[in-house]
Protein backbone atom coordinates (compact mmCIF):
# COMPACT_ATOMS: atom_id res chain seq x y z
CA UNK A 1 0.00 0.00 0.00
CA UNK A 2 1.53 3.23 -0.74
CA UNK A 3 2.21 5.95 1.47
CA UNK A 4 0.46 9.56 2.34
CA UNK A 5 2.99 11.52 4.09
CA UNK A 6 1.91 14.92 5.52
CA UNK A 7 3.97 17.60 6.94
CA UNK A 8 3.43 20.02 9.58
CA UNK A 9 5.45 24.01 8.88
CA UNK A 10 5.63 26.66 11.30
CA UNK A 11 8.28 27.26 14.51
CA UNK A 12 8.42 25.84 16.65
CA UNK A 13 7.01 22.22 15.98
CA UNK A 14 8.73 20.12 18.28
CA UNK A 15 5.83 19.92 20.77
CA UNK A 16 2.87 19.06 18.03
CA UNK A 17 0.95 16.48 18.61
CA UNK A 18 -0.35 16.15 15.06
CA UNK A 19 1.97 13.01 14.53
CA UNK A 20 0.09 11.26 17.51
CA UNK A 21 -2.71 12.09 16.16
CA UNK A 22 -1.97 10.90 12.35
CA UNK A 23 -1.30 7.59 14.15
CA UNK A 24 -4.11 7.11 14.88
CA UNK A 25 -5.62 7.75 12.09
CA UNK A 26 -3.83 5.32 9.97
CA UNK A 27 -4.96 2.59 12.71
CA UNK A 28 -8.80 4.07 12.02
CA UNK A 29 -8.25 4.17 8.46
CA UNK A 30 -6.33 1.36 7.69
CA UNK A 31 -4.05 3.78 5.33
CA UNK A 32 -0.57 3.86 5.92
CA UNK A 33 -0.01 7.65 7.30
CA UNK A 34 3.35 9.72 7.69
CA UNK A 35 3.43 12.76 9.06
CA UNK A 36 6.67 14.85 9.58
CA UNK A 37 7.50 18.24 11.21
CA UNK A 38 9.66 20.81 9.84
CA UNK A 39 10.72 24.10 11.67
CA UNK A 40 11.38 26.54 9.47
CA UNK A 41 11.11 30.47 9.55
CA UNK A 42 9.70 33.03 6.73
CA UNK A 43 12.97 33.21 4.90
CA UNK A 44 13.34 29.50 3.86
CA UNK A 45 9.58 28.79 4.01
CA UNK A 46 8.97 28.54 -0.09
CA UNK A 47 12.08 26.17 -0.19
CA UNK A 48 11.07 23.84 2.09
CA UNK A 49 7.38 23.92 0.45
CA UNK A 50 9.11 23.49 -2.80
CA UNK A 51 11.02 20.32 -1.12
CA UNK A 52 8.13 19.00 0.34
CA UNK A 53 6.31 18.79 -3.23
CA UNK A 54 9.40 17.92 -5.13
CA UNK A 55 9.58 14.19 -2.19
CA UNK A 56 6.36 13.44 -3.16
CA UNK A 57 4.50 14.63 -0.25
CA UNK A 58 0.62 14.78 -0.51
CA UNK A 59 -0.15 18.26 1.30
CA UNK A 60 1.16 20.33 4.58
CA UNK A 61 -0.73 22.03 7.64
CA UNK A 62 0.74 25.17 8.69
CA UNK A 63 0.96 26.37 12.07
CA UNK A 64 2.27 29.34 13.90
CA UNK A 65 4.10 32.03 12.67
CA UNK A 66 3.12 31.26 8.95
CA UNK A 67 -0.24 31.37 8.12
CA UNK A 68 -0.48 34.53 6.96
CA UNK A 69 2.88 34.02 4.72
CA UNK A 70 1.52 31.08 3.05
CA UNK A 71 -2.15 32.31 2.47
CA UNK A 72 0.30 35.01 0.11
CA UNK A 73 1.93 32.14 -1.41
CA UNK A 74 -1.21 29.94 -2.72
CA UNK A 75 -3.63 31.11 -5.42
CA UNK A 76 -6.31 28.75 -5.33
CA UNK A 77 -7.86 28.96 -1.60
CA UNK A 78 -11.73 27.36 -0.77
CA UNK A 79 -14.00 29.94 0.53
CA UNK A 80 -12.75 29.10 4.30
CA UNK A 81 -9.65 30.58 3.89
CA UNK A 82 -11.34 34.17 2.99
CA UNK A 83 -10.61 35.12 6.57
CA UNK A 84 -6.76 35.57 5.14
CA UNK A 85 -4.98 32.83 6.42
CA UNK A 86 -3.90 29.09 5.69
CA UNK A 87 -3.46 26.08 7.64
CA UNK A 88 -4.00 23.47 4.76
CA UNK A 89 -2.19 22.60 1.33
CA UNK A 90 -2.66 20.19 -0.65
CA UNK A 91 -0.50 19.68 -3.76
CA UNK A 92 -1.77 19.30 -7.17
CA UNK A 93 0.90 16.95 -9.43
CA UNK A 94 1.89 19.57 -11.99
CA UNK A 95 5.36 20.71 -12.35
CA UNK A 96 4.79 23.68 -14.28
CA UNK A 97 3.33 25.08 -11.35
CA UNK A 98 5.69 25.93 -8.74
CA UNK A 99 7.12 29.66 -9.76
CA UNK A 100 10.44 31.42 -7.88
CA UNK A 101 11.66 34.23 -9.80
CA UNK A 102 13.49 36.63 -7.93
CA UNK A 103 11.16 38.20 -5.03
CA UNK A 104 8.30 36.04 -6.78
CA UNK A 105 7.10 33.15 -4.74
CA UNK A 106 3.99 30.91 -5.50
CA UNK A 107 2.17 27.92 -5.98
CA UNK A 108 0.23 28.21 -8.91
CA UNK A 109 -3.87 26.72 -9.58
CA UNK A 110 -2.06 23.70 -11.24
CA UNK A 111 -0.14 22.23 -8.34
CA UNK A 112 -1.70 23.45 -5.18
CA UNK A 113 -4.95 24.45 -3.33
CA UNK A 114 -5.48 26.03 -0.06
CA UNK A 115 -7.83 25.35 2.96
CA UNK A 116 -8.11 26.70 6.59
CA UNK A 117 -9.44 23.69 8.28
CA UNK A 118 -8.93 25.59 11.50
CA UNK A 119 -12.21 27.94 10.40
CA UNK A 120 -13.62 25.05 9.22
CA UNK A 121 -13.25 23.14 12.28
CA UNK A 122 -14.26 26.01 14.48
CA UNK A 123 -17.48 26.35 12.88
CA UNK A 124 -18.16 22.94 12.96
CA UNK A 125 -17.73 23.09 16.75
CA UNK A 126 -20.34 25.85 17.02
CA UNK A 127 -22.87 24.25 15.36
CA UNK A 128 -22.51 21.92 17.60
CA UNK A 129 -21.72 23.61 21.02
CA UNK A 130 -23.96 26.35 20.28
CA UNK A 131 -26.80 26.08 17.59
CA UNK A 132 -27.15 22.54 18.28
CA UNK A 133 -27.39 23.07 22.29
CA UNK A 134 -24.25 20.50 22.66
CA UNK A 135 -25.94 18.15 20.38
CA UNK A 136 -23.88 16.42 17.49
CA UNK A 137 -25.16 17.14 14.08
CA UNK A 138 -26.20 14.83 11.42
CA UNK A 139 -23.22 13.12 10.02
CA UNK A 140 -25.15 13.59 6.71
CA UNK A 141 -25.26 17.38 7.21
CA UNK A 142 -21.78 19.08 5.88
CA UNK A 143 -21.06 20.55 9.77
CA UNK A 144 -18.36 22.92 8.56
CA UNK A 145 -20.79 24.81 5.94
CA UNK A 146 -22.74 27.81 7.10
CA UNK A 147 -25.54 26.23 5.23
CA UNK A 148 -26.03 23.16 8.19
CA UNK A 149 -27.51 26.04 9.96
CA UNK A 150 -31.09 26.08 10.91
CA UNK A 151 -32.94 29.61 9.86
CA UNK A 152 -33.88 29.34 13.54
CA UNK A 153 -30.12 28.73 14.54
CA UNK A 154 -29.11 31.71 12.28
CA UNK A 155 -31.82 34.00 13.77
CA UNK A 156 -30.74 32.85 17.41
CA UNK A 157 -27.06 33.37 16.74
CA UNK A 158 -27.41 37.11 15.06
CA UNK A 159 -28.77 38.68 18.48
CA UNK A 160 -24.94 36.88 19.99
CA UNK A 161 -21.90 38.95 20.71
CA UNK A 162 -18.50 37.57 20.20
CA UNK A 163 -15.13 37.78 22.28
CA UNK A 164 -11.73 36.83 20.65
CA UNK A 165 -8.69 37.51 22.16
CA UNK A 166 -5.39 37.63 19.72
CA UNK A 167 -4.56 38.72 16.39
CA UNK A 168 -3.38 35.99 14.60
CA UNK A 169 -4.04 33.09 12.55
CA UNK A 170 -6.56 31.44 15.60
CA UNK A 171 -8.50 34.81 15.36
CA UNK A 172 -8.84 34.76 12.08
CA UNK A 173 -10.59 31.81 12.14
CA UNK A 174 -12.68 32.49 14.51
CA UNK A 175 -13.84 35.51 13.35
CA UNK A 176 -14.48 33.93 9.89
CA UNK A 177 -16.77 31.28 11.37
CA UNK A 178 -18.41 33.96 13.62
CA UNK A 179 -19.34 36.04 10.67
CA UNK A 180 -20.63 33.22 8.63
CA UNK A 181 -23.47 32.46 11.08
CA UNK A 182 -24.23 35.87 11.70
CA UNK A 183 -23.05 36.60 14.85
CA UNK A 184 -24.42 40.23 15.80
CA UNK A 185 -20.99 41.39 16.93
CA UNK A 186 -17.50 40.10 17.20
CA UNK A 187 -14.89 42.21 19.21
CA UNK A 188 -11.18 41.74 18.88
CA UNK A 189 -9.16 42.25 21.80
CA UNK A 190 -5.17 41.96 20.94
CA UNK A 191 -2.23 43.47 22.39
CA UNK A 192 -2.13 45.50 19.64
CA UNK A 193 -4.69 47.44 19.15
CA UNK A 194 -3.92 48.58 15.79
CA UNK A 195 -3.88 44.83 15.05
CA UNK A 196 -7.15 44.39 16.10
CA UNK A 197 -9.12 47.46 14.42
CA UNK A 198 -6.89 46.05 11.39
CA UNK A 199 -8.23 42.76 11.87
CA UNK A 200 -12.09 44.33 12.43
CA UNK A 201 -12.30 46.66 9.43
CA UNK A 202 -11.32 43.53 6.97
CA UNK A 203 -13.77 41.39 8.34
CA UNK A 204 -16.30 43.93 8.07
CA UNK A 205 -15.85 43.74 4.36
CA UNK A 206 -16.46 40.13 4.27
CA UNK A 207 -19.60 40.24 6.57
CA UNK A 208 -21.15 43.26 6.31
CA UNK A 209 -23.88 42.14 8.37
CA UNK A 210 -21.60 41.33 11.46
CA UNK A 211 -20.70 44.10 13.36
CA UNK A 212 -16.91 43.81 13.77
CA UNK A 213 -14.85 46.08 16.57
CA UNK A 214 -11.85 46.30 18.85
CA UNK A 215 -10.98 46.80 22.34
CA UNK A 216 -7.94 47.19 24.35
CA UNK A 217 -6.53 44.10 25.79
CA UNK A 218 -6.98 44.47 29.76
CA UNK A 219 -3.87 45.57 31.78
CA UNK A 220 -4.38 42.96 34.16
CA UNK A 221 -4.17 40.25 31.32
CA UNK A 222 -7.02 37.68 30.69
CA UNK A 223 -7.94 36.27 33.30
CA UNK A 224 -9.32 39.17 34.09
CA UNK A 225 -12.10 38.52 32.80
CA UNK A 226 -13.46 35.85 35.39
CA UNK A 227 -12.74 38.71 38.04
CA UNK A 228 -15.51 39.97 39.48
CA UNK A 229 -14.22 43.55 39.59
CA UNK A 230 -14.03 43.19 35.68
CA UNK A 231 -15.84 46.46 34.74
CA UNK A 232 -15.55 46.24 30.84
CA UNK A 233 -19.19 46.09 29.26
CA UNK A 234 -17.56 43.89 26.57
CA UNK A 235 -16.22 41.22 28.52
CA UNK A 236 -19.22 40.76 30.89
CA UNK A 237 -21.50 40.94 28.32
CA UNK A 238 -19.93 38.53 25.97
CA UNK A 239 -21.95 35.36 25.00
CA UNK A 240 -18.70 33.56 23.82
CA UNK A 241 -15.34 33.87 24.77
CA UNK A 242 -12.38 33.00 22.21
CA UNK A 243 -9.01 32.72 23.72
CA UNK A 244 -6.66 32.65 20.41
CA UNK A 245 -3.41 33.71 21.90
CA UNK A 246 -0.80 31.10 22.87
CA UNK A 247 -1.74 31.39 26.78
CA UNK A 248 -1.50 28.55 28.68
CA UNK A 249 -0.14 25.97 25.60
CA UNK A 250 2.69 25.08 27.70
CA UNK A 251 1.58 25.62 31.65
CA UNK A 252 2.73 28.85 31.50
CA UNK A 253 0.42 31.48 31.64
CA UNK A 254 0.64 31.98 35.67
CA UNK A 255 -3.35 31.78 35.99
CA UNK A 256 -4.56 33.18 39.06
CA UNK A 257 -5.26 30.93 41.64
CA UNK A 258 -8.42 32.05 43.23
CA UNK A 259 -11.21 31.60 40.05
CA UNK A 260 -12.98 29.09 41.60
CA UNK A 261 -16.29 31.27 41.77
CA UNK A 262 -15.62 34.21 40.12
CA UNK A 263 -17.12 35.52 37.01
CA UNK A 264 -20.56 34.37 37.51
CA UNK A 265 -21.81 37.27 37.15
CA UNK A 266 -20.84 37.22 33.64
CA UNK A 267 -23.55 35.92 30.69
CA UNK A 268 -20.92 33.99 28.48
CA UNK A 269 -22.29 30.72 28.14
CA UNK A 270 -19.52 29.59 25.89
CA UNK A 271 -15.40 29.63 25.97
CA UNK A 272 -13.62 28.61 22.96
CA UNK A 273 -9.94 27.78 23.99
CA UNK A 274 -7.42 27.22 20.97
CA UNK A 275 -4.61 26.10 22.87
CA UNK A 276 -4.36 22.63 23.50
CA UNK A 277 -3.03 21.12 26.85
CA UNK A 278 -3.11 17.32 28.54
CA UNK A 279 -5.96 17.77 30.81
CA UNK A 280 -6.96 21.05 29.54
CA UNK A 281 -5.55 24.85 30.24
CA UNK A 282 -6.39 26.83 33.44
CA UNK A 283 -7.96 29.45 30.75
CA UNK A 284 -10.28 26.11 30.19
CA UNK A 285 -10.73 24.97 33.92
CA UNK A 286 -11.76 28.68 34.92
CA UNK A 287 -14.05 29.18 32.40
CA UNK A 288 -15.88 25.80 33.12
CA UNK A 289 -16.00 26.47 36.80
CA UNK A 290 -17.89 29.28 35.88
CA UNK A 291 -20.69 26.90 34.03
CA UNK A 292 -19.29 27.85 30.74
CA UNK A 293 -19.65 25.01 27.66
CA UNK A 294 -16.47 24.48 26.46
CA UNK A 295 -14.62 23.91 23.22
CA UNK A 296 -11.18 22.59 24.07
CA UNK A 297 -7.74 23.13 21.89
CA UNK A 298 -7.68 19.42 22.03
CA UNK A 299 -10.80 18.82 20.60
CA UNK A 300 -10.38 22.14 17.67
CA UNK A 301 -6.66 20.64 16.70
CA UNK A 302 -8.44 16.95 16.13
CA UNK A 303 -11.47 18.67 14.11
CA UNK A 304 -8.91 20.28 11.95
CA UNK A 305 -6.77 17.27 11.56
CA UNK A 306 -9.76 14.94 10.94
CA UNK A 307 -10.50 18.18 7.86
CA UNK A 308 -7.08 18.48 7.01
CA UNK A 309 -7.18 14.28 6.18
CA UNK A 310 -10.24 14.68 4.09
CA UNK A 311 -8.87 17.59 2.11
CA UNK A 312 -5.87 15.19 1.23
CA UNK A 313 -7.32 12.29 1.03
CA UNK A 314 -10.87 12.16 0.16
CA UNK A 315 -11.42 9.99 3.54
CA UNK A 316 -13.04 9.85 5.81
CA UNK A 317 -16.82 10.20 4.36
CA UNK A 318 -18.20 10.47 7.28
CA UNK A 319 -16.04 12.97 9.77
CA UNK A 320 -18.66 13.22 12.44
CA UNK A 321 -18.06 9.67 13.46
CA UNK A 322 -14.72 8.95 12.79
CA UNK A 323 -13.61 12.07 14.84
CA UNK A 324 -15.66 10.69 17.99
CA UNK A 325 -13.99 7.56 17.24
CA UNK A 326 -10.23 9.30 17.18
CA UNK A 327 -11.24 10.86 20.38
CA UNK A 328 -12.25 8.00 22.08
CA UNK A 329 -8.69 6.04 20.77
CA UNK A 330 -6.44 9.48 22.01
CA UNK A 331 -8.47 8.95 25.39
CA UNK A 332 -7.54 5.01 25.96
CA UNK A 333 -3.98 5.65 24.20
CA UNK A 334 -3.55 8.27 26.97
CA UNK A 335 -2.94 11.35 24.29
CA UNK A 336 -3.33 14.74 24.82
CA UNK A 337 -7.30 14.40 26.21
Amino acid sequence: MSAFRFALLGNPVSKSKSPFIFSLFSKLTGMHLEYGLFSCDERNLFSVIKKLYLDGYSGFNVTLPHKTAVFSLIQDKLPEASCGALNCVRFIRNDGGMICAGSLSYLSSEIAQGSNTDAAAFLWALKEKIAGSGKSCSAKAVPWHEDSFFDEEKNFLSGKSALIFGTGGAARASAWAFGKTGFGKVFFCGRSIKKAESLAVFFRKIFPKTVFSSCEFPADGIFSIFSESACNKVFSSADVIVNATPLGMYGDDNAPQNFACAGKQNNFKLVADWPYRSGGTSFAKAAEECGAFIISGQELLMRQAVLSLRFWTGMPEDIVSFARRAIEMARQEGGFF
